[in-house]
């Protein structure tokens, strides 16, 4: 995945970049988990329709 290029500033020395990266990352985090969260259900529901139990 590439960075976006204000992101690429000096993350060791200055704060304001550091933490505009540090928000970046912890949004893709983020984001991730919502997809599996999301994927997970929608599994759980192909799940229980094939074999006829409730979700």
């Amino acid at each position: 995945m590439p960075v976006p290029r204000e992101l690429t500033g000096d993350y060791a020395g200055d704060t304001a970049s550091r933490v505009r990266a540090q928000q970046w990352i912890n949004a893709l985090w983020a984001d991730k988990d919502a997809l599996i969260d999301r994927l997970r259900t929608e599994m759980a529901g192909r799940t229980s329709a094939a074999d006829g139990s409730s979700p």
